[in-house]
């Protein structure tokens, strides 16, 4: 797995406003980018030590057009390291461990998004 570095602080801000399952256009966490259009996200936001602690999930909708289904979903997890201002984003790279990774339609965890997610979605699998 690919690792790349999240400051406590900034998951915490995004996490402690409504502690649910939350979504986006934009990246919540700036070490992800790529070609996803929409994110997903939850986790905790209350401070915890040790290390390797299951902090949050952040979730990435692409497009693969050589693809039979044509959204595929990303995870990465986050996960406290022996430093506490720092939390390790660990890349699922195993993409048959990945629940929908490949999927046509609404992906069941964006079934809760607002529907201007759910529309981005829709029209982006229209325009393959």
């Amino acid at each position: 797995m690919k690792q790349k570095l999240v400051l406590v602080e900034d998951w915490r801000r995004l996490i402690l406003p409504n502690s649910g399952l939350s979504f986006s256009t934009v990246s919540p966490v700036t070490v992800i980018n790529g070609p996803f259009f929409a994110y997903a996200w939850a986790g905790i936001g209350s401070v915890v030590s040790g290390a390797s602690i299951p902090w949050g999930t952040v979730v990435g909708c692409r497009l693969d057009q050589g693809d039979s289904k044509p959204l595929n979903l990303n995870y990465w997890y986050l996960n406290s390291t022996v430093t506490p201002s720092l939390l390790v984003l660990q890349d699922l790279t195993d993409k048959s461990k990945i629940p929908e990774h490949w999927v046509g339609g609404i992906p069941s965890i964006f079934g809760s998004a607002p529907p201007a997610i759910k529309d981005l979605i829709m029209t982006q699998q229209k325009e393959i």
